[in-house]
């Protein structure tokens, strides 16, 4: 028996053109919300500002920070000292619109961050011992320096701290 009409089920299905372009706006807002959440929760980049933990440490070195781990003795470490940055004015309506979306996804804006080497922790406060010695507060310590990444010479991890 032969078929005169086409059956719709033997038809193959032909995608909607549209269907087949990546969604980008999804994929970009999904990306920022990841990497905001990651840089505030997990790792976060530093450069050193200055000499003060050479040749540990050189001024430009790029490292990453572990928000994760605690600090122990001899860890180097990056401290918020709670000044405010100097990034410019930041009056304007897109700034304070991103300042509001960064806050509410717990990544810092500003402050003023120093390398220093932990001498003793407790549950409350944390010793420091180089550059020089402080104690501060344990929520002032934003994270463990674990990698250098920058300069590519010096790639790898920070391990031994000679101040």
């Amino acid at each position: 028996m032969q078929r005169t009409h086409a059956d719709p089920a033997a038809r193959p299905l032909v995608a909607d053109a549209g269907s087949r372009r990546p969604r980008v706006l999804p994929v970009l807002v999904v990306g920022v919300v990841v990497a905001a959440c990651v840089r505030g929760l997990l790792l976060e980049s530093f450069v050193a500002p200055s000499a003060a933990l050479s040749p540990t440490v050189q001024p430009g070195d790029r490292v990453l920070v572990w928000k994760a781990s605690r600090p122990g003795p001899g860890d180097l470490v990056v401290v918020d000292t709670g000044a405010p940055s100097s990034q410019g004015p930041a009056d304007s309506v897109l700034a304070r619109a991103l300042g509001a979306v960064a806050d509410a996804l717990g990544v810092r804006t500003t402050g003023r961050d120093e390398l220093a080497v932990v001498a003793d922790t407790d549950p409350d406060r944390v010793e420091l011992s180089a550059p020089s010695p402080a104690s501060v507060p344990t929520e002032d310590v934003v994270g463990v320096v674990g990698l250098r990444f920058w300069p590519l010479d010096r790639l790898g991890p920070v391990d031994e701290v000679t101040p």
